[in-house]
């Protein structure tokens, strides 16, 4: 009888173990099939945004008659534009035509360049940031005036950044390959 018990314990804890075995990779897996959609994610947005003329840097707004509050609020300077169709629906990426425009873009789930929802990415957000950097050092704080934009585009889940992919582009570029 001590037998049985034994070896039914035994059975009991090796099947445990097994099952801990194939839960974590599964986990591994999934984390595996995510990393892999990031990254895809990641590079075709590196991909379409590469593509596009850097455009002219946008100018300072001037300072309007009331004084500098009078009117600046709530006036936006930055690229985040959503751009529109004819018939007053949102047109998505499709309106940007130029790098600048991506600046300050977010999307969660990520979506194609129509705004269709992208299979396999639900839970996962994408961002762009385009900011105007130094010639001496492409890496560090904005710097306007330079001509050089520095794209970053990140794909996280939360707080947590899955993948991320950088590219520098300059109308000095656009003019090379006119």
């Amino acid at each position: 009888m001590i037998e049985v018990v034994l070896a039914t314990a035994t059975v009991g804890v090796l099947s445990v173990a097994a099952l801990s075995v194939a839960a974590g990779a599964a986990r591994e897996r999934s984390s595996a099939v995510s990393s892999l959609v990031a990254e895809s994610l990641v590079h075709d947005m590196v991909e379409e945004i590469a593509n596009k003329p850097v455009g002219e840097a946008p100018s300072a707004p001037a300072l309007p008659i009331g004084g500098l509050f009078g009117g600046l609020l709530g006036t936006s300077t930055s690229g985040t534009q959503t751009g529109t169709t004819a018939d007053g629906l949102t047109a998505g990426r499709l309106a940007f035509s130029t790098v600048r425009g991506y600046d300050g873009w977010t999307a969660t789930p990520p979506v194609e360049n129509d705004g269709t929802p992208i299979a396999g990415a639900e839970g996962l957000t994408r961002a762009v940031r385009v900011t105007e950097v130094s010639i001496t050092d492409p890496g560090g704080p904005e710097a306007s005036g330079s001509g050089l934009l520095r794209v970053e585009v990140t794909v996280s889940r939360g707080a947590r950044t899955i993948a991320r992919g950088t590219i520098l582009r300059s109308d000095v570029f656009d003019e090379l390959n006119q």
